[in-house]
């Protein structure tokens, strides 16, 4: 039997950033440079997840031989003076053909530490993020299952 709607088989937490900035995070990766300036300030655009560039499917499920499957399609997330906002777009996709399409947004404030960013939701929930001169690398876990954005400069 085929899910109902896409909300009935769409991933949480992971799968929409705004959801997975409120979620758990691992401490990210990246590498040693920091940016000259010591801020993360500026616009960042997502290249991929989990080493995949983009367009990349976080979640897939057969159903019936059909398969269904969440897509990040696109991202980005832009930081100034202490405060940060973003988007992530989704494609939902059985057997590889487009059901529908979504964007989901984010925003908070953050504070730095080194190269460490540290996201605040509003609700709690801090996210730990590493940057560079070039970069913003965060790792989340989403029930067990860990995800890790790139995005660039």
């Amino acid at each position: 039997m085929a899910p109902a709607n896409r909300s009935s088989w769409k991933r949480t937490g992971a799968l929409t950033l705004g959801l997975a900035l409120a979620a758990t995070l691992a401490v990210a990766c990246s590498d040693s440079s920091t940016d000259p300036n010591g801020s993360p300030d500026g616009s960042y655009t997502l290249q991929w997840v989990n080493g995949v560039p983009l367009p990349v499917a976080v979640f897939e499920m057969e159903v019936d031989g059909i398969t269904y499957s969440e897509v990040v399609t696109s991202g980005e997330i832009t930081l100034s003076g202490g405060t940060y906002s973003g988007s992530l777009a989704f494609e939902s996709r059985e057997n590889g053909t487009v059901v529908d399409s979504d964007v989901d947004t984010f925003s908070g404030s953050y504070t730095v530490s080194g190269n460490t960013v540290i996201l605040d939701d509003g609700d709690g929930e801090e996210i730990v993020g590493t940057f560079t001169a070039t970069s913003l690398s965060v790792s989340l876990d989403d029930g067990g299952v860990s995800i890790t954005l790139l995005f660039t400069r």
